[in-house]
C-alpha cells in the first residue's frame, strides 16, 4: 500500500495520447512540461485542465490526453496513478524558427469527456415518456455518444411524460434523469469513464480520507473556512400556471435558531419556480404546497466550506473527507480539488458541509384561477 504521508521520490508526470475511437493508449508527449487540473462539483464538465508544451512536435487535439502521476514512497512502493483523461485544444500556439528547425510552444486547455454530451444538442423538443427507467435511459444516451459508463442500477421510473425544449443538450437531459433518480450529476473518472452514482447519506459514513495536522500530516499549515449562509433560501414560492388553472404556494423556514436566518436578521432569501406539471391523481393545490415544502427542506440548509492545501492523494468528487485541525474536527464532501502538476504536487481541496437540522415550516396555498 502506498504511504502518502512519507517522502516521495522520483516524481514524474506522463502525458499519454488516448485514441478517441477505441480508447487505446498510444505514445507519450514528453514535450508537455507542466500543467494543472481542477475537479469541481458545481461545474458542468466536472474536470478541466491547462498544460504548457514546447518542442518540435504538436499534441494531437483530435484524441484525448491522459495524465499519470508516478512516485516511490520511503518503503520502495511505486505509485502509478491516472489523474484525468481530457480532450485538449490549443489556447496559445507559437512557432519559432531555430537553428535546429521549427520549434512550437504554447498552452493547451483540457476538458473532460462530458464535453461530448454538452456539444450534442436536440434540434426539436425531446420527450422522455412515463414509466421510463431514469438511470437506464441516461446510460443509453451516454453510450449513444460513444462514451463508456459505469453505474449503480436503480428502479426509479418517471411518473409522467417529461418534455425538454429544443436546444437541450444530452448532458442536461442526463443530469435531469440523474437528479430525478436521486443520483449525483454525471461525473467522469480519471480514465474518462462516466460515473452515475446515487447521492449517499454521509451522516453514518466513515470518511474516505482524513487529513490531520500531526507528525504524519501532508497538510500545509493553513486552513480557510467560509459559508454560504447569505444565499440559503428561507422562503420557497411556487406557481402552477396552465390554461386550466393558476395556483400559488409558499413554504417558509421559521427556525430562528438556524445560523443562516440569524445572520440575515429576518430578511428573506426567496427561491421561485414556475411549473406546469403536477400529479394528476391528487388535488393540485395540495400537491403544489407539498412540493414547496419539499423544496424548502432540500434547499434550506446551512452550507459551510473549509479549504486546505496538501500534498496529493487520490480524492473523488462528492466523497466524504474529514479534517482534524487543532481542536476542530470537520467533515464534508469534496467540492473542488485543484492539482498542480509540478514537483511536490501541491493540491488545494475545498470541502463542503451541509447542515440539515430539523426545521419548522409554515406553508400555504392560494387558487388564483381555476
Amino acid at each position: 500500500m502506498i504511504d502518502y504521508t512519507s517522502n516521495r521520490h522520483n516524481e514524474t508526470y506522463t502525458y499519454k495520447r488516448v485514441a478517441w475511437d477505441n480508447w487505446v493508449e498510444h505514445e507519450s508527449y514528453p514535450y508537455i512540461t507542466e500543467g494543472s487540473l481542477e475537479l469541481a462539483a458545481d461545474s458542468d464538465l466536472k474536470v478541466t485542465g491547462s498544460f504548457t508544451f514546447e518542442g518540435s512536435e504538436l499534441p494531437n487535439t483530435a484524441d484525448l490526453l491522459r495524465v499519470y502521476y508516478d512516485f516511490d514512497d520511503d518503503n520502495g512502493e511505486h505509485a502509478h496513478i491516472a489523474l484525468a483523461t481530457l480532450f485538449i485544444a490549443y489556447a496559445e500556439l507559437e512557432h519559432v524558427d531555430t537553428v535546429l528547425g521549427i520549434k512550437s510552444k504554447g498552452t493547451l486547455d483540457g476538458s473532460s469527456v462530458l464535453k461530448v454530451l454538452q456539444h450534442k444538442i436536440y434540434g426539436a423538443p425531446f420527450t422522455v415518456t412515463a414509466n421510463t427507467n431514469a438511470i437506464y435511459k441516461a446510460v443509453t444516451l451516454i453510450k449513444e455518444c460513444g462514451l463508456n459508463v459505469e453505474y449503480t442500477p436503480d428502479i426509479t421510473v418517471l411518473a409522467a411524460d417529461h418534455t425538454f425544449d429544443s436546444g437541450v443538450t444530452y448532458l442536461d437531459i442526463i443530469n435531469w434523469l440523474c437528479d430525478t433518480a436521486g443520483y449525483t450529476p454525471a461525473t467522469p473518472d480519471a480514465y474518462g469513464t462516466v460515473q452515475l452514482q446515487p447521492y449517499t447519506d454521509t451522516i453514518n459514513q466513515s470518511a474516505a480520507v482524513t487529513f490531520k495536522n500531526d507528525d504524519n500530516s501532508i497538510m500545509y499549515p493553513e486552513l480557510n473556512v467560509a459559508n454560504d449562509w447569505a444565499n440559503t433560501p428561507n422562503v420557497v414560492r411556487l406557481l402552477y400556471n396552465t390554461d386550466q388553472a393558476c395556483i400559488s404556494a409558499e413554504a417558509r423556514n421559521e427556525s430562528g435558531s438556524r445560523a443562516s436566518l440569524d445572520a440575515r436578521g429576518g430578511r428573506e432569501q426567496t427561491y421561485y419556480e414556475e411549473t406546469s406539471e403536477l400529479p394528476d391523481n391528487a388535488a393540485k393545490i395540495t400537491s403544489l404546497v407539498d412540493l414547496a415544502e419539499s423544496k424548502l427542506r432540500e434547499l434550506s440548509c446551512d452550507i459551510e466550506y473549509v479549504t486546505i492545501s496538501h500534498a496529493y492523494r487520490p480524492l473523488t468528487l462528492y466523497e466524504l473527507v474529514q479534517v482534524n485541525y487543532s481542536n476542530m474536527t470537520w467533515s464534508g464532501t469534496l467540492d473542488t480539488l485543484s492539482i498542480s502538476l509540478t514537483p511536490a504536487t501541491k493540491c488545494q481541496s475545498k470541502i463542503k458541509r451541509e447542515l440539515y437540522d430539523n426545521i419548522l415550516v409554515t406553508k400555504s396555498g392560494q387558487i388564483l384561477r381555476s
